[in-house]
């Protein structure tokens, strides 16, 4: 095969952006994210949702052991970096306000808190107010 040549780089190998095959081989790829996790973890396409209910501190180091083996996972096993910018920590999910007293490190980074986010499909919101979802679908 001929290296072909992409703006300046040259490469000799790789997957298209935006194919079945890609998705395919990077679900094949990450596949191995869940093990050893504590916590519930959801995946869709590139994103990753770690999730655990808090009733004690045990809970909040047991939460963040495991965000410390995904950041770990992807940096020594896979030579990946999750983007701590792009990473959020939502204070909590509850009708009260109960905002967790404890933060979140990934590496060497605190997580920013956020009192909401995006989810495929929804915007979650920690005291289930379904205002910001409702004006992002209508866009009023």
């Amino acid at each position: 095969m001929e290296p072909r040549l992409l703006g300046y780089l040259r490469y000799i190998s790789g997957v298209p952006q935006d194919t079945v095959l890609g998705a395919l081989l990077f679900l094949l790829y990450i596949n191995g994210i869940t093990y050893d996790l504590s916590s519930d973890i959801r995946l869709f396409a590139d994103d990753c949702i770690l999730y655990r209910v808090i009733k004690s501190q045990s809970d909040s180091s047991a939460l963040q052991a495991d965000v410390d083996w995904l950041h770990s996972w992807a940096a020594t096993t896979w030579q990946m970096q999750f983007n701590s910018s792009k990473c959020t920590h939502i204070l909590s999910i509850c009708r009260q306000r109960n905002p967790s007293l404890s933060s979140y490190y990934l590496g060497t980074d605190q997580l920013s808190s956020v009192d909401s986010c995006p989810y495929p499909g929804i915007t979650l919101s920690s005291y289930l107010r379904w205002y910001k979802h409702v004006s992002a679908v209508c866009l009023v």
